[in-house]
Order: C-alpha cells, then structure tokens, then sequence
C-alpha cells in the first residue's frame, strides 16, 4: 500500500483520505442507534427497502413481526413501525419474496405464511409439513414445525424445510406443494436456491446433501 501511496499526488492523496474519512464516519452513524420495544426475543431477521426507506423486519418467539425503519440521521432510540401476529409460535426464518412485494415467513406451528408489506395482511396461508405416527395401534397426522424457507424471484417457486424428511417445492398461488422432492434418509436440516445454476440444494443432519435441478426436480447430485 505504501508504495501505491508514493505515486500518487497530494490532491489525489487528500482525495483518498477524505473519501476514507466519509467512509469511516458513514459507517459509525448507521451503528449509533438503538431498537426500542423489543419486548420479546427476536429469532430471526431480514432486510427490505419499501417506498424508499430501509426496513429492518425481526421475527419475534411468540410469533409477531416487528417493522423498524433504519433512520437517515442520527437517532439515538428507534421505535418499531409496526407490529404483526402472524403465527402462534416462535418465527424461524423470513424471506422477501420481492416479486410478490410480500414476505416469506415460517414457524414451529407447522405453517408457512405470506405477509402484504404493504398492508400488513396475512394473504396466503400453507400448511406444509405433516406426519404420520402411530400411537396406541391409531395412526395420526402430526404437524412438523417448519424451520426453513428459501425463495427464488426468478423460477416464482419457493421451498420448504421442516423436521422431517422430504423438502417441498411450492408455488404461492396454489395452496398446495407443486413437488414433493426426494426424501433425505434422515431429518432435514436447511434447504438453498442456486438461481444462477437453477439449482434447489437440500442438507440433512447426517451430513447428506442433495442437490436438485429447479426444472425435472430430479437429483443430479448427492454429497
């Protein structure tokens, strides 16, 4: 670095400093402020940008999503914007689905739902992941918690983990999955989309991950 120093001139020199300097103190105001009325745990978090402003969404453990708008100046104290129920369990992951201006989020209460960000409002409803047990000789339907969701703005499709073991690939406007892709031999761990490489890459607890092409759903891979 140095030695790139050396050729350079003094107003170029002041100009890199300067820029360094704007830089610096950019990053240190975005740090100085702090989010109010998380009166609950947050569990997860995802980012959007609404009418030009930054929002900060956070899924909280009772199951609501509190809005916080990231502040242009500089505030000390942030009040949430907004504040959704929108599951009655604890929120395990959020995904904006920005060609639906929604968001994506899952839950251990078994369900998957699509939240308006313009309105708020709950607009679709899925109920994934169900399995089959047996109790005292009476086989029962068990509702699995869903732990992840990943979606692709791209193929206008979305997947869905939960604890069992089959990943499933949706579409918002059917109610229910459009596949139910290979089985893992062991409970599912997180699921991924490649949009570059049309991929859907699932992974087990065993250390299994399955990599599937986003148009045959077939499983070109195994790991």
């Amino acid at each position: 670095k140095s030695s790139q120093l050396q050729t350079l001139s003094f107003e170029e020199y002041k100009a890199l400093m300067e820029e360094d300097r704007v830089r610096r103190s950019e990053k240190k105001k975005l740090e100085q402020f702090t989010l109010a009325e998380l009166v609950d745990v947050p569990t997860c978090m995802e980012y959007a940008v609404q009418d030009g402003d930054e929002i900060a969404i956070f899924g909280m453990r009772k199951g609501h999503l509190r809005f916080y708008k990231i502040p242009t100046t500089q505030i000390r104290v942030v009040r949430g914007s907004n504040v959704v129920k929108v599951h009655d369990k604890p929120v395990n992951m959020l995904r904006i689905a920005t060609h639906l201006d929604a968001i994506l989020s899952c839950s251990d209460d078994g369900t998957i739902k699509l939240t308006s960000l313009q309105t708020l409002l709950v607009t679709k409803t899925f109920f994934p992941h169900v399995a089959r047990a047996e109790v005292g000789g009476v086989h029962d339907a068990l509702i699995v918690g869903v732990h992840t969701v990943e979606i692709s703005s791209v193929a206008k499709i979305f997947v869905s983990c939960g604890h069992d073991r089959q990943p499933l690939v949706w579409d918002h406007l059917q109610e229910n999955p459009i596949f139910h892709l290979e089985e893992h031999p062991a409970p599912l761990l997180s699921c991924s989309i490649n949009e570059n490489d049309g991929h859907i890459i699932t992974a087990s607890i065993d250390n299994c991950i399955k990599i599937f092409d986003w148009r045959s759903y077939r499983c070109i891979q195994m790991i």
